[in-house]
């Protein structure tokens, strides 16, 4: 591949975050890439290099959210590859994705890519389903599911501090390092807003994965505005459909 690609690739952020040999991967990657996966390989091989060289056999995990929509091209990249899927109350998503700067406002928006995702995870036995909820409150049970879901002999432990992560990082990557904790299962209450409807707009778009998935709907009161506030919230997602913003 040209090293233009290479170039673009090891200056992403999410690469440069990483303390890994930036030059030599962009070399590699210039000569001997040909297609995708190859940079993905390449990539987390300098990684592991960097960060646990005596590493053998390691078991690699990625975990961007989008690419729940990516499944099939994944797959024909990877075929050995096993999937699991991490679903959390889409109150507590929303609650949170509606203050990231990085995110959009629109709860109707993101309330419907929950739903989407959802939808697209089929019950199978080559997917495992494991609730945020689950996680937090019993770790080790959840652990030792996955653990014999994957074929791993090990003992579940608390997990250690990344290394390999630059000094001062990303705000998202410091709350990813925090230990494992129950204090986010219950803050979407104060988190969506009475006034714009948010509780009622939510619970309406994801009704259908609330009910698989077994989240009880909270008790709410959808008054004059609501209507006025979903149908703002579809029409600025139509915007941003057509226009490419985070309206």
């Amino acid at each position: 591949m040209a090293s233009g690609p290479s170039g673009k690739w090891t200056d992403l952020y999410s690469t440069r975050k990483f303390l890994i040999d930036h030059g030599a991967l962009r070399e590699r990657i210039a000569h001997d890439a040909r297609q995708w996966q190859d940079i993905f390989l390449y990539t987390i091989e300098a990684y592991r290099k960097a960060v646990k060289p005596d590493l053998e056999a390691p078991l690699w995990i990625e975990k961007s959210p989008p690419h729940i929509f990516f499944q099939p091209a994944i797959r024909a990249m990877f075929p050995e590859a096993r999937f699991i899927h991490l679903i959390r109350d889409p109150r507590s998503v929303i609650g949170s994705l509606k203050t990231m700067p990085w995110s959009t406002s629109n709860v109707y928006a993101l309330a419907r890519s929950w739903q989407r995702a959802l939808d697209l995870v089929p019950s199978d036995d080559e997917k495992h389903f494991v609730k945020y909820e689950d996680l937090v409150r019993e770790p080790e049970n959840t652990f030792n599911s996955l653990a014999n879901f994957l074929g791993m002999n090990t003992a579940y432990r608390e997990t250690a501090q990344a290394t390999g992560i630059q000094a001062n990082p990303h705000p998202t990557v410091v709350k990813a390092l925090k230990p494992i904790s129950t204090e986010m299962i219950e803050k979407w209450r104060g988190q969506l807003s009475v006034q714009d409807s948010d509780l009622a707009i939510i619970q309406d778009v994801c009704s259908k994965g609330m009910a698989r998935m077994g989240y009880v709907p909270a008790a709410v009161v959808k008054d004059r505005n609501y209507s006025i506030n979903k149908f703002s919230g579809m029409l600025r997602f139509a915007l941003m459909r057509v226009l490419g913003t985070r309206t």
